[in-house]
């Protein structure tokens, strides 16, 4: 079951979306005798409710925080609970282009492990070829910590990213190549 409401105001766009959803799913254990399997149930919600606020013509401020809550049932899977904030800022250019940068801190909390927290910061440029084309390009940095908290258990990238979306009457197709 899915909730998709959304409202567009003179200066502030909002949405919120909620997703119930119970879904059949199968732990394969291997045993002395073999690999067996066992089926349960996978029952999550996830709640997403966010805005994009228009400063003045040219600068946009966003934010959007994702609540998940998985599960299971008749299947010993790890249950775990995820949060997240994303806050976000779009300066556009001209008609045509954008330059944009975002934070988001993300915690993901396993019943059976402590939490993992991730730190990312990303900044983007956008060129909207046309009504059909846009480009974005983006590059990043993402700092995780695991829960034993010493040196070794943090893990830090970059990211880089090249996005292609192309829309047609009823199609929309996306090309991404990350690294």
């Amino acid at each position: 079951l899915a909730l998709e409401t959304s409202r567009t105001g003179e200066r502030i766009d909002s949405f919120f979306n909620a997703v119930f959803a119970s879904e059949l799913t199968t732990e394969t254990e291997l045993l002395d005798s073999g690999l067996t399997d066992e089926d349960g149930t996978r029952d999550s919600i996830i709640l997403t409710p966010g805005f994009a606020y228009r400063i003045d013509e040219r600068n946009t401020l966003s934010g959007t925080i994702n609540l998940e809550d998985v599960n299971y049932s008749d299947v010993d899977l790890t249950e775990y609970s995820e949060e997240s904030l994303q806050l976000g800022w779009r300066y556009q250019l001209n008609e045509s282009s954008s330059f944009s940068a975002g934070l988001e801190y993300r915690v993901y909390d396993p019943d059976d492990d402590d939490e993992t927290d991730t730190n990312s910061l990303n900044i983007g440029y956008r060129w909207q070829m046309s009504q059909a084309t846009r480009y974005d390009i983006s590059a990043g940095y993402t700092d995780v910590e695991r829960p034993d908290d010493s040196e070794d258990s943090r893990r830090r990238r970059g990211r880089e990213d090249c996005a292609c979306a192309r829309r047609l009457q009823r199609t929309h197709a996306r090309w991404q190549h990350c690294r």
